[in-house]
């Protein structure tokens, strides 16, 4: 593996019934969040995103050499610079790897 360092950014609702009862505003915006993720997915920086199935939380993992660069791309998020989504970066350590050959020490 490279030396680019690993991140999540755990994403939950700026309100607990946001998954039962969102507004068309926020399910626009929640669009907007989606194609937000995919750009940044093409441009190399997301790894995985996707929301747990009851709609408690969502997780993007990114690669970036900062976590200053990932909690930047958070904020622009626009289902975060919004409120409708919260996000908390924590940095870790990939231990195993599919699609590599190794692990990361």
């Amino acid at each position: 593996m490279d030396d680019r360092k690993h991140f999540i950014s755990m994403l939950r609702p700026g309100r607990p019934t946001l998954h039962d009862d969102m507004t068309e505003d926020e399910e626009a915006i929640i669009s907007a969040h989606g194609d937000y993720l995919r750009e940044l997915f093409e441009a190399g920086k997301v790894i995985f995103a996707g929301p747990s199935t009851e709609g408690r939380f969502g997780l993007v993992v990114m690669e970036s050499d900062s976590r200053d660069e990932v909690i930047k791309l958070m904020e622009a998020d626009p289902a975060v610079s919004t409120g409708i989504l919260t996000s908390e970066v924590t940095e870790f350590s990939v231990f195993l790897m599919r699609g590599t050959t190794g692990t990361r020490e």
